[in-house]
């Protein structure tokens, strides 16, 4: 019989044609919400051990937010051993056809009394401490 190589899914679902692709192309890990990838996370331990019993890993990482500044962008693949970016954005091509119009329509809505007294002293608060504030030129 055999022996099949485990597939990890971590945070998300991805669907079995795109399990059986990763697994025809070699991909024996993949991580869904790839950002996570930082500091004490798990995905961080999680892929270390991963990267102790491979060889030659191949993993896949997924997100819509890959991070804020090069540096964070930098430990996420670190980490999760990643050498290669691709990126897309909804102007691509071959995204921009998926992409449906969004139609908002904005309502005004009173507030229940409680919230609005919450707002008027932290309101009455942060006056308080300005005024706390400007002798001292800040």
């Amino acid at each position: 019989m055999k022996r099949l190589e485990p597939i990890c899914l971590f945070a998300g679902r991805i669907c079995a044609h795109l399990l059986r692709l990763l697994g025809s192309i070699g991909i024996k890990h993949a991580w869904a919400e790839a950002h996570r990838a930082r500091g004490n996370y798990a995905y961080v331990g999680i892929a270390t051990y991963y990267f102790r019993q491979r060889s030659k890993p191949l993993v896949l990482g997924l997100t819509a937010s890959l991070g804020g500044s090069e540096e964070k962008i930098a430990e996420v693949c670190e980490n999760l051993g990643i050498t290669a970016i691709e990126h897309r954005t909804d102007e691509d091509k071959d995204v921009k056809l998926y992409i449906q119009p969004i139609e908002v329509e904005w309502r005004r809505v009173k507030p229940p009394e409680q919230y609005l007294a919450v707002r008027d002293r932290l309101r009455q608060m942060l006056i308080e401490r300005v005024k706390e504030c400007r002798p001292l030129a800040f």
